[in-house]
C-alpha cells in the first residue's frame, strides 16, 4: 500500500522527478540488505544520469545505513565529496 501511488500512471510528485536526467555529480547509496528499495528501480536508476553515477551497495546493512553502520556510512560520503575546504580566515 505504502508503494501503489508511485505505480499508478502519472504516480507522485516524486516519482514523476525521478523520471527526469540530471548532469550533476551523484552518488546512490543503499544497505545491501535494505528491503525497502525496489531492485527494478535500483538497477535502473543509472539510466537517469546521463553524466554516471557512483553506485555503492553499503554490506551488511539495510534501510538506514546511516544509523546501521555511521563509520562506513561517513567514510562513503567523505570519498564522495573530498575533503571540505578550510573556511577562509
Amino acid at each position: 500500500a505504502l508503494l501503489r501511488p508511485e505505480l499508478l500512471p502519472g504516480g507522485r510528485p516524486t516519482r514523476r522527478l525521478l523520471k527526469q536526467r540530471t548532469r550533476v555529480p551523484t552518488l546512490l547509496f543503499r544497505g545491501s540488505e535494505d528491503r525497502m528499495t525496489v531492485d527494478k528501480w535500483w538497477t535502473a536508476s543509472p539510466a537517469l544520469f546521463p553524466e554516471g553515477c557512483r553506485i555503492v551497495d553499503l554490506p551488511g546493512v539495510g534501510h538506514f545505513p546511516h544509523r546501521e553502520d555511521p563509520a562506513s556510512f561517513a567514510a562513503m560520503l567523505l570519498d564522495f565529496f573530498g575533503p571540505a575546504a578550510e573556511a577562509p580566515s
